[in-house]
């Protein structure tokens, strides 16, 4: 459908509508996939509602906003039930020195869209309709308990990477994968919510506090940059007065020059003349 010109009009008509109607989150990358596969299923006006509804009824607030507020919170979270429910996973995958976060923030970004096979996302959807935004850490701790065994079995960073992405593509059977989901913790499901938006608090406080150091920070570099380049063309232009200085006396002594000849020139013809 999106090979197509049509399937792409479509797809930008739901975006760009979207965009202004909730112009704090305009368009933020993977919503397009996000949309394409709901147009899949839905017309049009279908797919802007369920759009809208996920962005700002299931999803936590700030999770496509500029600074993915939401998002990024919602990464340290997972990353801290990992260590929490599977801490030898936890540990060999810090001592591969490889990074979660990454993974995590394109699993939650595409709400799993190329991640797992589409009648897996599929299915995961409607939890998540139903369950609300906690279903994306526990499918994430699903999958890591999935492929935990695979995981441990290797020492080779790179062949964790590959897994990370190749793994998930394999899991067909939806029921196994919610499954491992749904025990992922032993807390029951409204501890667990409890628990999560406790997290969720805490880090979105520390996010928010590193964001802010972040802007000074930025605005502290730019500040410096206009001062370099406010300082470099202060000396251009000391360079440029300086040589225009020169210039201008060059020119002067040529021109006492130019004179000087021309009175010799004159006297030398007077001399010329009473001979």
């Amino acid at each position: 459908m999106f090979g197509t010109q049509d399937g792409i009009q479509s797809l930008r008509r739901v975006l760009t509508a979207y965009s202004l109607r909730n112009r704090t989150v305009g368009y933020c990358q993977s919503m397009n996939f996000i949309v394409a596969v709901l147009l899949l299923f839905c017309e049009e006006r279908e797919a802007f509602w369920i759009t809208a509804t996920l962005i700002e009824d299931v999803l936590p607030e700030g999770f496509y906003t500029r600074t993915m507020l939401g998002l990024h919170a919602d990464v340290r979270v997972f990353e801290s039930l990992v260590v929490r429910e599977l801490p030898k996973l936890a540990d060999h995958l810090a001592k591969l020195e490889l990074d979660l976060p990454s993974f995590a923030t394109r699993w939650f970004m595409t709400l799993y869209v190329n991640v797992l096979p589409l009648e897996t996302v599929l299915r995961v959807w409607d939890v998540l309709f139903i369950g609300g935004s906690k279903i994306l850490l526990k499918v994430g701790l699903g999958i890591l308990r999935l492929l935990k065994a695979e995981i441990l079995a290797s020492t080779d960073p790179m062949e964790v990477y590959s897994l990370f992405s190749s793994g998930p593509l394999r899991m067909l059977d939806c029921d196994a994968l919610l499954k491992a989901s749904m025990d992922s913790t032993a807390m029951p499901f409204r501890r667990f919510s409890t628990f999560v938006g406790d997290m969720r608090r805490n880090h979105q406080e520390d996010v928010c506090r590193e964001l802010g150091e972040s802007a000074e920070q930025a605005a502290r570099d730019e500040l410096d940059h206009a001062r370099r380049a406010l300082d470099s063309v202060s000396f251009v232009a000391h360079s440029a007065e300086l040589a225009a200085a020169d210039g201008a006396k060059e020119e002067e002594a040529m021109q006492e020059e130019l004179e000087s000849l021309q009175e010799e020139e004159v006297q030398a013809s007077s001399w010329d003349s009473d001979e």
